[in-house]
């Protein structure tokens, strides 16, 4: 998975010809995100992307605005989201505390959010705070330990071993590798991936 090294922002799913226990092996080793084996299924397809597109901090229009979802669910699912991306930097954030702002029972914000947007709050927050991190190290001079406050951790050591396990690289060595590189994901196409198959 060479792209990997090269574009940490890409998120890759496997394809193959038929099932092959060695690729699947690499596949989950080299962090794909999914791995699929032809004939693909457009249901297995839809939901490869959503969860590439989840894993870069994006929620996925395709679940959000479903007629599954339901207005009221997808209402306070956009609130919840909102309410992350603009205190992602607090350390405090937690579900009750969402819950709280969002005026609704803790339960149900835990599971709302993990049926539409596909992944526990907790992991969510986690991802997005390693991509705003990520960011930081490729465009900003600012020093790793400050870098780490203003995601949303005062632990440098649990901040390093958190991006280490999500990227494969310390914060340093990713600032190396990757400084300046950083490109916003486009998702415009996703969309139209998504209405060619229905």
């Amino acid at each position: 998975m060479k792209i990997l090294k090269v574009q940490p922002n890409v998120k890759v799913i496997l394809l193959d010809d038929q099932q092959n226990a060695d690729h699947l092996q690499l596949a989950l080793r080299s962090g794909a995100i999914d791995y699929l084996v032809k004939p693909l299924q457009a249901d297995e397809c839809k939901a490869a992307i959503h969860r590439a597109i989840v894993s870069l901090n994006q929620v996925s229009l395709l679940y959000i605005n479903s007629a599954d979802a339901g207005a009221e669910k997808s209402n306070n699912a956009h609130k919840m989201i909102q309410y992350i991306h603009q205190h992602y930097d607090d350390e405090d954030l937690s579900l009750e505390r969402l819950a709280n702002k969002v005026q609704l029972d803790s339960t149900y914000v835990s599971r709302t959010f993990s049926d539409i947007v596909g992944m526990p709050f907790t992991q969510y927050v986690m991802h997005y705070r390693i991509e705003q991190a990520k960011k930081k190290l490729q465009l900003t001079d600012l020093k790793v330990s400050d870098i780490a406050e203003q995601v949303g951790y005062s632990n440098i050591t649990y901040f390093s071993r958190v991006f280490k396990k999500a990227t494969q690289y310390t914060p340093t060595q990713f600032r190396k590798v990757f400084e300046g590189k950083y490109v916003p994901a486009d998702f415009n196409y996703v969309a139209q991936v998504l209405n060619n198959t229905n």
